[in-house]
């Protein structure tokens, strides 16, 4: 089939991505992780400071990028040095990303682990202020963060809209930071408690001395100035349990999504990686242009639970490659069919002696194989 098929109906047959997406895939990852250590680091200064009078090998790594645009790219700067002193650290911030019992998010029901939540909300002071974060992102990429502050004499609904292919985890980060930037306006209690249904976020902020991205960097350092005056507790809890705070700020980040996007946020490596990835997929998953290849999906063939010789017998039939094709100054030339040595074995005129049509083939591959095993056309297939 490789022989006389072309390209991408092979690699779309075969479930396998063309190597020139691949490249720009790993490509995208690789540069834009580069560019946003900014100067920090001696490769990625070079890419801020190269200009196009440098001459480039043709299709070179360098070249490629430079195609692509990746060097024009706003990408939010990543720190590699430690942003707040290892010796002092942050001695009144404690970060718990358990609820003390052994919990299990997919296995304990929803209403033991509302239990153990409400045990650890109502131990809380009265006096203190409790904060509840939440990311949300929808299918067209659109995300949003909401925050739900719960103080002793008042309460406050957040929704704030982020921009596009932003992460559900950098969403929580940024509700987090917002809510943290929002105190510092207000008169707070002794303790603040943040409760937060990411367990990823508390447990990466807790690896403060592993920090470097630009929206933690910040949640850092409110959380130096604040814990100068206050006690701040950071409280994982289970999401969809039924809490009221953390329904309502579920709500909000939901609302943000729709919202009007009043300022863009620059999108880190890892996010540009993933729309990137989305976008390859997307083009990747498009079938090719072929007048008799029908498939919707790549990979078609390798699903069909059979042994190697149906896959291939199948892969063929749909692609128009049978092994009775042949060519002759361009002109496609098919040997007679044995079953009525009649006219020239054209795919079509294979299912027709076999009584099917195109569509069987993708609807009833294994029928399709048995009828002509029967009827002796194999050898033409």
């Amino acid at each position: 089939m490789r022989h006389s098929c072309s390209t991408d109906l092979v690699l779309f047959e075969a479930d396998i991505m063309p190597l020139d997406l691949r490249r720009k895939l790993l490509l995208s990852k690789y540069f834009c992780k580069l560019n946003s250590y900014g100067d920090y680091n001696r490769t990625s200064a070079y890419l801020i400071t190269w200009t196009n009078r440098h001459r480039l090998k043709r299709d070179s790594p360098f070249s490629r990028m430079q195609a692509m645009d990746l060097l024009d790219q706003d990408i939010e700067e990543y720190f590699l040095k430690n942003v707040l002193n290892p010796q002092e650290g942050l001695p009144r911030v404690h970060f718990k990303p358990e609820m003390g019992a052994h919990t299990s998010k997919n296995q304990d029901p929803p209403e033991y682990l509302c239990q153990l939540a409400l045990e650890i909300i109502n131990k809380i002071p009265a006096t203190a202020m409790q904060i509840y974060t939440d990311g949300s992102k929808d299918e067209q990429n659109s995300c949003g963060s909401g925050i739900f502050i719960n103080a002793p004499n008042c309460s406050h609904n957040i929704k704030i809209r982020n921009s596009d292919f932003c992460s559900v985890f950098r969403s929580e980060l940024i509700a987090i930071d917002e809510a943290l930037r929002i105190i510092k306006t207000m008169t707070s209690p002794d303790e603040i408690w943040i409760l937060c249904d990411s367990r990823s976020a508390i447990q990466h902020l807790s690896d403060w001395t592993n920090v470097g991205d630009k929206t933690a960097v910040s949640i850092l350092k409110n959380l130096k100035e604040l814990s100068q005056q206050h006690e701040i507790y950071f409280q994982w809890i289970p999401s969809h349990i039924g809490l009221f705070g953390n329904d309502t700020a579920d709500l909000l980040a939901k609302e943000g999504v729709t919202e009007d996007l009043m300022s863009r946020r620059t999108l880190t490596f890892s996010e540009i990686f993933s729309k990137t990835k989305s976008l390859i997929q997307e083009l990747w998953k498009t079938p090719p242009t072929h007048p008799w290849y029908n498939r919707q999906a790549p990979g078609g063939a390798l699903s069909i639970k059979a042994d190697r010789v149906v896959q291939t017998t199948i892969s063929r039939l749909a692609s128009g490659h049978i092994r009775g094709l042949s060519f002759n100054l361009g002109q496609k030339i098919y040997e007679n069919c044995t079953k009525c040595n009649l006219v020239q074995a054209t795919p079509d005129h294979l299912l027709f002696c076999a009584g099917l049509d195109r569509e069987d083939i993708y609807s009833s591959p294994l029928l399709v194989y048995d009828f002509l095993r029967t009827l002796g056309l194999m050898d033409l297939v």
